[in-house]
């Protein structure tokens, strides 16, 4: 007698339960097509990993390197990413300081007191130098200690023997505790004391250019001065040395040593290099910017001393705050965005068909712009201002300033169509006559011994004069 076998009753469940699905599958093509995909991405996934496990590869026997090497050879490249970093800071103050030291009579209001160093630490060096993080650069040695990162040439830091890399202990007898907060506010509290008795200086000095003005109409009319000027070296010494000195305690390597510096006086706005790596330079209320990617295109520093000699004069002649009261005045900073985005998105339309059927290069947008932008804030003249400016100064502070030019040159290089094309700034081929011009205006008032100070500025005791 044979036994018939019955599956297990779960069995007849489950074969219930799937032919339920099943035909409720048929009923729903959308949750066939999904069970469809997800078969075909587990198909895609299994084949990916067969083909990832048989991918091709190199036939040479390139040589391998150890794990060591490798880190050495990173690291070293490291350190001379940061070395490059801060040459660029040290070039950039080596140029600037003689130009703000010997045109404070051009700089007016705008001067202050330093010492022509700068300090920095780990986190500085994080923000300077792109693509480190603060594990790799401190794997190198630095810390959070703050120390000396640049010494300009000739400044009293210079003068008294500050050596780079040196760590800044005590300030006036303060212990910092190798902290860069406590630092920076006991340098903070030491320049406003230094502020309060320089500000007393010049309101003393203005008496005194006062009480020396002779009341009969005699005036020497040979080489005048200013009566900053008239004042004797003795006088200079002694104001110099009523301002209270910076008492630094310095740790190098040797040991401790402990120094004084006395301040002098110079143009206000701080400057310092950007690492970004783009050809340009700018100017702003709070300081001045030399970008790395135009050390590196100017090798010839006194053509980097005009450029900064530029900066500086948007600096004085307060040409961010006059752009801006223009666009509040002609109502750009309202309405200006809003045209520039229309603008944008008319080249994005017309830019292709209308350089192919009507050969039109640049885009009308961009023209219209750019063209509404100068007219609104007075950019290009303020542009030509600055330059006119930049060539006084540099050569005040001795440089040459024979192939200052340069610069444009290149930039006429790189884009032909600035020779030509006035945006926020005049074409190249004009700033580059307009150099040349101002250079003939310079060497003929040095040759006749006249005040080397650019036409219409206001300088006390010196009479503006005009272009022929």
């Amino acid at each position: 007698m044979k036994y018939i076998k019955f599956p297990p009753i779960t069995k007849l469940i489950q074969g219930r339960k799937q032919s339920k699905e099943r035909e409720q599958i048929k009923r729903n093509p959308a949750r066939q097509s999904l069970i469809n995909m997800s078969l075909v991405n587990v198909s895609a996934l299994c084949l990916s990993m067969v083909w990832l496990g048989s991918c091709a590869t190199p036939q040479t026997d390139y040589p391998r390197f150890e794990v060591a090497d490798f880190n050495a050879t990173a690291m070293k490249a490291q350190i001379s990413a940061i070395d490059r970093r801060m040459s660029q800071q040290q070039r950039v103050q080596d140029i600037a300081w003689p130009i703000f030291a010997q045109n404070t009579d051009l700089c007016g209001d705008f001067t202050r007191q330093a010492y022509g160093f700068s300090v920095t630490n780990l986190d500085g060096l994080v923000e300077q130098v792109d693509g480190l993080s603060k594990p790799q650069i401190r794997a190198l040695g630095y810390d959070d200690r703050p120390f000396i990162m640049t010494i300009a040439d000739q400044s009293p830091a210079d003068k008294m023997g500050l050596r780079m890399g040196e760590r800044i202990t005590h300030i006036n007898g303060q212990d910092i505790q190798g902290e860069m907060k406590l630092l920076t506010k006991a340098l903070s509290e030491h320049h406003e004391a230094l502020s309060k008795v320089h500000k007393s200086q010049k309101i003393a000095s203005q008496d005194f250019a006062e009480a020396d003005t002779p009341e009969t109409g005699d005036h020497e009319t040979e080489n005048p001065t200013s009566n900053a000027e008239k004042l004797s070296a003795e006088d200079k010494t002694q104001k110099a040395e009523g301002l209270p000195p910076l008492a630094l305690t310095l740790e190098n390597e040797t040991g401790t040593r402990e120094i004084n510096l006395h301040a002098q006086e110079i143009c206000s706005p701080p400057i310092s290099a950007h690492p970004r790596q783009i050809i340009n330079a700018t100017a702003a209320p709070w300081g001045l910017t030399i970008y790395a990617g135009l050390l590196d295109r100017l090798e010839d520093d006194n053509v980097v001393a005009f450029i900064i000699g530029h900066e500086l004069g948007h600096y004085i002649g307060r040409h961010a705050q006059k752009q801006t009261l223009n666009g509040v005045k002609s109502g750009y900073f309202v309405w200006g965005t809003g045209f520039g985005i229309l603008a944008g998105v008319f080249d994005t339309l017309t830019a292709g068909p209308l350089e192919r059927f009507a050969g039109v290069e640049n885009p009308l947008g961009a023209q219209a712009s750019s063209t509404l932008l100068k007219k609104s804030l007075g950019t290009p003249d303020f542009e030509r201002e600055a330059d006119y400016l930049g060539l006084y100064l540099s050569y005040r502070a001795g440089f040459d300033i024979s192939n200052a030019e340069f610069f444009f040159e290149e930039i006429s290089t790189l884009a032909p169509r600035a020779t030509y094309l006035e945006s926020t700034h005049p074409p190249t081929a004009e700033r580059i006559e307009g150099v040349k011009f101002t250079r003939k205006e310079i060497q003929n008032k040095a040759e006749q011994n006249l005040p080397l100070i650019p036409n219409g500025w206001l300088v006390d005791d010196v009479e503006p004069e005009t272009s022929p």
